[in-house]
């Protein structure tokens, strides 16, 4: 759903039209629920189409929601598939440690120096020397395809009117790509006439894309891992790269990074208004008052940002 920011907030912004897309409200609590099913369910095609890949279940690496979303959509179907996921040691909340638990996935605790970005390439061999497990973090198209719904909702929530900005939260950058990907399917079979605006917030301690847009597209430099309020974002390295690079001259896209402190004020900011929303949305969120701020977004403009996920998996942090 969208919720719209309450009055007294939208004067403290100096936006008239700001709405947040509440991705924390589905079975587990993110919006990776939207390509999980759709993965899910292509693994399953392919198990009864061909036998001879031996399928027997799914694997992922994970920053917490991915974890989650596998194992409660994979715990429906436990007869035919198995799931196998791997997290970053204590950089995933309890709560989203203990969903993945919770639904029965097997959970493997990887303490790596670099982090997601170091699980992401366990796993990735795992699946390369284990065919029998699909992977379904980002790389899959599946996840991908199943994303795009996000955009087609807010173009759908809006009566089919183009909001002038979008804000998302990038980390592996399956999102981000989904939402472009959307946005130019609408345009392509004329449910809209023009592409809105992007805002891509990044965290300052995982700024990668920020850093390539601050390069004039040139360099692409994966940094090194730091802590992050925005853990389920804190990715260096973001698969989704090589798609994401195919749409910078398609779009009007602005990057900023948020520093620690500005994430937090956000977050509480935002959540005192009602808002159901995690650090991740508050990346989004910081990003859009800096584009204000830099005039890039009008007070009277159009402006949807995205929350990834519910509050309630990042209470710790919160308090």
């Amino acid at each position: 759903d969208l919720f719209e920011i309450p009055k007294w907030l939208k004067n403290d912004l100096a936006l008239d039209n700001i709405y947040i897309k509440l991705e924390g409200q589905a079975p587990s609590e993110s919006f990776k629920d939207r390509g999980m099913p759709v993965a899910i369910s292509d693994a399953l095609r392919l198990k009864r189409q061909h036998p001879e890949l031996s399928i027997i279940g799914i694997s992922c690496a994970s920053t917490g929601d991915t974890s989650a979303s596998a194992a409660i959509y994979s715990g429906y179907v436990r007869d035919k598939l198995d799931c196998v996921v791997i997290v970053p040691e204590e950089k995933v909340s309890d709560a989203q440690l203990f969903q993945a638990m919770a639904h029965g996935a097997k959970v493997r605790v990887i303490s790596h120096p670099d982090g997601f970005d170091g699980c992401m390439k366990i796993i990735q061999e795992f699946t390369k020397s284990h065919p029998e497990y699909i992977l379904v973090n980002s790389k899959n198209d599946m996840r991908v395809v199943g994303q795009e719904s996000i955009g087609l909702e807010i173009l759908q929530d809006l009566y089919w009117e183009v909001p002038d900005w979008i804000s998302i939260p990038v980390g592996n950058g399956g999102n981000l790509t989904a939402l472009l990907n959307s946005m130019r399917r609408a345009k392509e079979f004329g449910l809209i006439n023009r592409l809105p605006g992007i805002i891509v917030g990044q965290t300052a301690a995982a700024d990668t894309l920020v850093r390539w847009s601050e390069s004039d597209y040139k360099t692409y430099e994966p940094g090194k891992f730091k802590d992050t309020v925005a853990s389920a974002m804190n990715i260096n390295d973001p698969v989704s790269f090589p798609r994401i690079k195919t749409f910078i001259d398609e779009f009007s896209i602005f990057f900023f990074r948020s520093q620690e402190e500005d994430i937090l004020k956000t977050w509480g900011q935002f959540t005192r208004s009602g808002a159901n929303i995690c650090p991740q949305g508050a990346v989004a969120l910081d990003a859009v008052m800096q584009a204000r701020e830099k005039n890039i977004i009008k007070k009277d403009d159009v402006v949807v940002s995205i929350s990834t996920a519910s509050s309630i998996k990042f209470t710790d942090a919160g308090i």
